[in-house]
C-alpha cells in the first residue's frame, strides 16, 4: 500500500497541472513501476488465497490483508485512470468490471469482519474509502454508509468504555488520596 501512495506521489509529480512538458520516458517508467507493483498484488494473493477463508475468525488478519488487496488494486488502478497522459500506455489500470468486483470482494469481506471479528473499525476506513470512491450503486453506497455508522456507534462505545475506566481510576485516586489524609 505504501508502494503505491509513493507511486501515487510521483505520477502527480510527473503530471501535476502548470508543468510545461511531460516527460514520455518518465511516464512509461511510471508505468513500469504500476505494472511491477499490480504483479507484486497479484503473487500475493496467489500466494495466500488458499489460505483465505470465508470465515475472517479462522484468521483474522489474513482476512484484513484480504481486504486490503482488494482496496489496493482498486487504488492502484485509480493512480492511473484520470490521468489521460496514460491512456495509451497501457497502465497498469484495470476494467470497469473487475474493479467492481474488487468493490463487491471488499463490502463483502468488511461487513463479514464487522459482524465476526474483534477487527478496530479505523482499519477499514481506507478499504471503504476506495471502494466509495468507485461504487455506482445505491446499494453499495447506502451498504458503505451504514458500515461506517456502525463503525462510528463501536467507536463511541469504545470511548465510554475509557470514560468508565478513566472515572473508575480517578475514584480509586480519590480513594487512595482521601485514605492517605485519614492517616496523616
Amino acid at each position: 500500500m505504501l508502494s503505491c501512495s509513493s507511486l501515487s506521489c510521483n505520477v502527480w509529480e510527473a503530471v501535476k497541472p502548470g508543468l510545461k512538458s511531460v516527460d514520455e520516458l518518465h511516464l512509461m517508467e511510471l508505468v513500469s513501476q504500476g505494472h511491477f507493483l499490480r504483479a507484486m498484488l497479484e503473487d500475493w494473493h496467489e500466494r495466500h488465497v488458499e489460505r483465505l477463508s470465508n470465515d475472517p475468525r479462522d484468521d483474522p488478519w489474513l482476512f484484513l490483508s484480504s481486504i486490503y488487496y482488494h482496496a489496493t488494486s482498486i487504488y492502484l488502478s485509480g493512480i492511473f485512470d484520470y490521468r489521460p497522459q496514460f491512456d495509451l500506455l497501457f497502465p497498469a489500470s484495470l476494467p470497469f468490471q473487475i474493479i467492481q468486483s474488487h468493490v463487491t470482494h471488499l463490502l463483502i469481506g468488511i461487513h463479514t469482519a464487522l459482524d465476526t471479528t474483534n477487527l478496530a473499525g479505523v482499519l477499514f476506513f481506507f478499504p471503504l474509502r476506495v471502494a466509495g470512491a468507485r461504487s455506482w450503486s445505491e446499494d453499495q453506497k447506502l451498504s458503505i454508509l451504514h458500515m461506517l455508522k456502525e463503525i462510528s456507534r463501536r467507536a463511541y462505545v469504545v470511548a465510554d468504555a475509557f470514560v468508565l475506566d478513566l472515572n473508575t481510576l480517578w475514584a480509586m485516586d480519590r480513594n487512595r488520596e482521601n485514605a492517605r489524609r485519614a492517616w496523616d
